[in-house]
């Protein structure tokens, strides 16, 4: 099934007419019947405008028929970011304030100071 094919099986599975869903989300009805007709590529426009209007709507399943196509609580996996990324302990200012502990660091940046200052 092509992407437009999947789209107009999306649109009316969601009880819309072509026209009434375009007037609804603000689509360009000939854009859009273009691409519902394999007439025209599926563009990043109304792609995102898709996104936009349809948030359930799996996009990947849309693109490739792929997966399920929507999104939903039992399907849908939000992934936790590292807290620590964002907070003041941050790994790498540990790192460099470990190096500076160093003597010979010390040393070195004394001398790279006292260059500066000639």
């Amino acid at each position: 099934m092509s992407t437009g094919k999947r789209l107009t099986y999306y649109i009316e599975k969601q009880g819309f007419k072509k026209k009434e869903f375009c007037e609804k989300f603000g689509f360009e009805y000939n854009n859009l019947v273009s691409v519902m007709a394999d007439k025209r590529p599926l563009g990043i426009n109304i792609l995102n405008q898709l996104h936009e209007s349809l948030p359930n709507l799996n996009v990947h399943w849309l693109l490739y028929g792929e997966g399920t196509i929507e999104f939903n609580s039992e399907n849908f996996q939000m992934v936790a970011e590292d807290p620590e990324i964002y907070s003041s302990n941050d790994p790498f200012e540990k790192t460099l304030l470990k190096y500076l502990e160093k003597k010979s660091v010390i040393e070195k940046i004394n001398e790279i100071a006292k260059e500066k200052d000639k």
